[in-house]
C-alpha cells in the first residue's frame, strides 16, 4: 500500500484548556472628583483579580476659554491641549489620586481583565471595559487633614492635646468621653486641648478635628484613637 505523510497541528498549551476567560462586570469609577481625592475602579472581577488586570487611566483637556479657571491653569495643561484622551504617565493601578494637571479635565480608565497566570506561565486576555466618571475634576474641596492623635498621659489632673499631621486654621475640636460601657458623650467643643476630671476616671478620650475654608460649605472630618482609660493620679 502507500505510505502516508503524517501532518501535526501546531502546539496548543492544554493549560489554557483549564482556565476561564475572564471579564469584568458592574463596573464603576468611585470616589469625589477633586484634585487630592482617590478614585477608584470598582467591579465584579470573573475569573480574574485586580491585582492581575491591566490597569491604564486617561485625561482629556478642556477646550482653552476665557474663563478664571483656564487662566489658572498649569503650563503642562496647556502643553498637553488634545480632544484625545492621553494616558497618564506611572498611573496604572486599579486606584488614582487626582492631581493639579486633571483640574477641569475628563478622566477615563481602561482595564484589561487578565486571568491569573497557569503553573506554565500561560494567561488568558479579556475584552477591555472603559469607563469615564460623570463629572469633571475640580479643585481640592477641603485642604488635607490625613491624622489626628491625641497625647497625654492617661491621668485625671494631665491634659491632653489633640495634634494633628497638617497645622491648619479653622479647625473644629470634638472632644469625646467614651465610658465602659461604650456609650459615647460629648465632653467639650472648640479647644486643641482638654482636662480630664474625676468624672472621667475610667473613661477613654478621643477628639475629632474638623477643617472647613473659610466661605465654604465643604468639610472633612478626621477621628482620633482613642486614649487609655483614665486613671487616678
Amino acid at each position: 500500500g502507500q505510505v502516508g505523510t503524517a501532518v501535526w497541528s501546531d502546539w496548543f498549551p492544554l493549560d489554557l484548556l483549564k482556565t476561564k476567560r475572564p471579564s469584568i462586570e458592574d463596573s464603576s469609577i468611585e470616589g469625589t472628583m477633586a484634585q487630592g481625592e482617590w478614585i477608584t475602579f470598582m467591579g465584579n472581577f470573573r475569573n480574574c483579580e485586580a491585582e492581575s488586570c491591566q490597569f491604564q487611566w486617561y485625561r482629556r483637556n478642556p477646550k482653552p476659554t476665557n474663563s478664571k479657571s483656564d487662566q489658572r491653569r498649569t503650563s503642562s495643561q496647556i502643553r498637553n491641549q488634545s480632544s484625545q484622551f492621553i494616558p497618564i504617565r506611572g498611573a496604572n493601578s486599579f486606584k488614582y489620586q487626582l492631581e493639579a494637571d486633571d483640574i477641569n479635565c475628563e478622566i477615563r480608565c481602561q482595564v484589561t481583565p487578565k486571568s491569573i497566570k497557569t503553573p506554565a506561565g500561560f494567561q488568558q486576555f479579556g475584552d477591555s471595559v472603559t469607563l469615564s466618571p460623570p463629572s469633571k475634576v475640580t479643585e481640592s474641596i477641603a485642604p488635607i487633614l490625613k491624622e489626628v492623635s491625641v497625647v497625654g498621659v492617661p491621668f485625671h489632673d494631665a491634659q491632653f492635646q489633640a495634634v494633628h499631621s497638617n497645622p491648619l486654621d479653622r479647625i473644629d475640636y470634638q472632644w469625646e468621653k467614651i465610658n465602659p460601657n461604650g456609650n459615647v458623650l460629648s465632653v467639650k467643643t472648640g479647644e486643641d486641648h482638654l482636662q480630664p476630671t474625676l468624672d472621667d476616671v475610667g473613661s477613654r478620650l478621643a477628639v475629632s478635628c474638623t477643617v472647613k475654608e473659610e466661605g465654604e460649605t465643604n468639610f472633612k472630618k478626621v477621628f482620633s484613637s482613642q486614649t487609655y482609660p483614665i486613671k487616678l493620679s
